[in-house]
């Protein structure tokens, strides 16, 4: 639930607190549980986990506009939250590279041939240990050459396991994935953590976001040869001249210094 964790805020992290094994636990613990929570929720906001106030402004009959500002509130809040949790990540995890007793770095390349066609990968290990906690990022590029297109994946994938055995070993903490899709329609480019994609074709370029009740892309936005057009808009900007909707359907115009 989206009101189970808006009262939650990143706890206060020193330079004497990372050299603690068990400060260093319980803020990793605190990571893994956050990151998780919110991926999921930034993915999944819909009538079963409003926010109280927006609950009640559904309820209330309020118009279409003050309920899209309150989604779009909930989740600047929740992107917030995410953010701070990867900054924090990324504290723990340089603090793991700088203390390592021992780093390890190792490079692979593989080839594969099936009846469909050719894949390739390259991947790249990086291993850190310290006498606490052992860092591990894998980043990895694949590309699958087929007879109706070009698939291209590129990922990386961040580890920190614990010795502590009251902890989960090998816990997952950060996984993304961006993929390119090339066919003889046009290119699709996705990435793992997020609902929008981008399509270029030959009569369009079309930002989607999500699926239908079809498993067909819904699309958001699109440039054609004759015109632009978004489905949805909160504001548009060119330089220091700005289109704002207004609540009644008209448009205001602003020029900002």
């Amino acid at each position: 639930m989206i009101s189970s964790i808006t009262g939650i805020s990143v706890p206060s992290i020193t330079e004497e607190d990372l050299e603690s094994k068990a400060q260093q636990r319980k803020i990793l613990q605190y990571l893994y549980e956050l990151n998780d929570k919110i991926s999921h929720m930034l993915r999944n906001i819909d009538t079963e986990n409003l926010t109280p106030e927006l609950s009640k402004k559904i309820s209330s009959a309020a118009s279409p506009k003050d309920i899209e500002a309150a989604v779009s509130s909930q989740k600047a809040s929740l992107i917030s939250f995410k953010a701070a949790a990867d900054r924090e990540r990324e504290a723990l995890a340089d603090k793991i590279i700088t203390s390592a007793s021992e780093t390890k770095e190792e490079l692979s390349k593989k080839l594969y041939e099936s009846e469909e066609g050719i894949r390739s990968i390259v991947s790249r290990d990086f291993i850190a240990r310290s006498e606490f906690d052992s860092y591990t990022l894998e980043t990895l590029s694949s590309i699958e050459q087929l007879a109706n297109g070009i698939n291209i994946l590129v990922s990386k994938c961040e580890n920190i396991i614990t010795d502590d055995s009251n902890a989960t070993l090998g816990q997952y903490l950060a996984k993304l994935q961006t993929s390119y899709s090339f066919t003889a329609d046009g290119l699709v480019i996705g990435q793992s953590d997020s609902p929008f994609k981008l399509y270029l074709k030959k009569d369009m370029i079309a930002i989607t976001c999500g699926e239908d009740d079809n498993n067909e892309p819904i699309v958001i936005a699109y440039f054609s040869a004759n015109g632009l057009e978004i489905s949805s808009i909160e504001r548009v900007r060119f330089g220091n001249m700005k289109f704002i909707p207004e609540a009644n359907g008209s448009i205001s115009f602003a020029v900002s210094g």
